[in-house]
């Protein structure tokens, strides 16, 4: 395993969530909001992943359940569901259902490993390896931009 991130920064802070049994993590810079489950509007011909779109704080922002996204079985969405609201410049706000949300953890840039998987998986940044936890580090851009082109997570790479 090689570090992803070796720059001078002290820390960067990461809102922690679990999707089946996998931990993952995003910026919190990214994170607009988190909350319980809210009505949910289908939208016609939309990938599987996609539940439709939501009205948050005045914008309309497509919902993605992960689990579908990770090819994981569903799960009974419930009113205790959480939904984290990612934004990003390019894109807008977007939300994704997860399992469980679980905290904020506070990292130096080179606690964030890079691995040949990350490399083959345009959406995970990194791994870090947090109280003996072993946690994917997620792109939100680049999450949304193949769940939205309905493209594969893994990068097919070609034989020379």
């Amino acid at each position: 395993m090689t570090h992803l991130l070796n720059s001078g920064k002290t820390e960067i802070s990461y809102l922690t969530f679990r999707v089946g049994l996998q931990w993952y993590a995003v910026d919190v810079l990214a994170v607009f909001e988190v909350v319980n489950l809210v009505a949910i509007s289908p939208v016609p011909d939309v990938p599987e992943s996609v539940l439709g779109v939501v009205n948050i704080r005045g914008s309309m922002a497509p919902v993605i359940d992960l689990r579908r996204r990770f090819n994981m079985p569903d799960k009974t969405l419930k009113l205790t569901t959480p939904i984290i609201f990612l934004r990003h410049e390019e894109i807008g706000t977007y939300g994704i259902v997860v399992d469980d949300v679980d905290d904020v953890v506070n990292l130096n840039p080179g606690a964030v490993y890079q691995t040949p998987l990350t490399e083959r998986a345009e959406h995970i940044l990194g791994i870090m390896d947090v109280r003996e936890r072993l946690i994917m580090l997620l792109d939100p851009l680049k999450l949304m931009k193949t769940t939205l082109r309905d493209e594969p997570l893994f990068v097919q790479k070609s034989e020379e």
